[in-house]
């Protein structure tokens, strides 16, 4: 029987394994590449009949949707103290570079104070407006911290490298 070779790597393989190890390792080639047409063809068959989105997840989604919109819009929440308390912080840093901040702590004790005052069920308007003042404060000790800085940036002599 005269075996015909198609390419030179079927020259190769029956030349290294021999022409029963060739036929053996083309069987099992075979068989693999039958089983994953297979595998491969079958759920295609199959998902060509569905359509990709059904009428019932389209409904499913509309409701969700519904369900979302219904809902409220979350509320600002007002961190007031943790501001007050960071604005405290910067204020004692700035108090060891000697940055003058007097009217900035005044206006965050200020907004301590009437935090303090403040009743539970005050309106959103009136929290609002008292953490948008403790964070101004805040804010403006911080344009001081950074002016501070530049200062004694500009106060000490330049090094120069000999």
């Amino acid at each position: 029987m005269i075996v015909r070779l198609k390419n030179s790597v079927e020259r190769h393989i029956i030349m290294k394994l021999g022409l029963a190890q060739h036929r053996q390792a083309f069987v099992r080639a075979c068989l693999c590449a039958a089983f994953l047409a297979c595998l491969c063809l079958q759920p295609a068959a199959a998902l060509a009949d569905a359509p990709a989105v059904t009428p019932e997840q389209i409904e499913a989604d509309w409701l969700r949707q519904d369900v979302l919109r219904a809902a409220p819009a979350p509320r600002p929440s007002y961190d007031t103290p943790r501001v007050i308390e960071r604005g405290r912080k910067l204020a004692a840093n700035l108090k060891a570079l000697d940055a003058s901040i007097a009217s900035q702590e005044a206006a965050l004790e200020t907004a301590a104070e009437r935090l303090a005052a403040l009743p539970a069920g005050a309106t959103k308007q009136a929290q609002r407006e008292l953490y948008l003042a403790a964070r101004d404060a805040k804010l403006a000790a911080a344009r001081e911290a950074r002016k501070a800085k530049r200062q004694s940036a500009r106060a000490e002599p330049q090094r120069v490298p000999a």
